[in-house]
C-alpha cells in the first residue's frame, strides 16, 4: 500500500524534522509514503527546512508560496489557498504517487 501525506505549514522550523519522524513512523507499515507540504508566511527558518528535508529525503517535496499575506490577509482564506494548491497538486500526480505499480 501506497500513501500521499499532504498539509499546509508555517513557522514550523523548530519542530518539523522531528514531528516528520514520528508521522513517518507511524505510517511505516506502508510500502511508499510520499510527502507534499505547502508553506507560506513563515517568518523563521521553515523555508531552509524544508530545503534540508528533501535534499536527503527523495520522498519529500514541497512547495513555497511566499508571503500570502498582503495579498490574503484573513489566515483562513491563506490556509484555504494553501490547501486548494495540495489539493490541485494531489489531482494532478495521484497516479504517479498512488498507482504506480513500482
Amino acid at each position: 500500500q501506497k500513501i500521499l501525506l499532504v498539509g499546509v505549514i508555517s513557522n514550523v522550523s523548530e519542530t518539523l524534522e522531528k514531528e516528520l519522524k514520528i508521522v513517518l513512523k507511524s505510517l511505516s507499515s506502508f510500502k511508499s509514503i510520499q510527502v507534499f507540504l505547502v508553506e507560506s508566511d513563515s517568518k523563521d527558518d521553515t523555508v531552509r527546512v524544508l530545503k534540508k528535508i528533501q535534499s536527503y529525503d527523495p520522498n519529500f517535496t514541497y512547495l513555497s508560496k511566499g508571503n500570502l499575506s498582503a495579498k490574503l490577509p484573513n489566515r483562513i482564506e491563506r490556509i484555504a489557498f494553501c490547501r486548494n494548491v495540495y489539493v490541485d497538486f494531489i489531482r494532478n500526480n495521484y497516479k504517479k504517487y498512488l498507482l504506480d505499480k513500482n
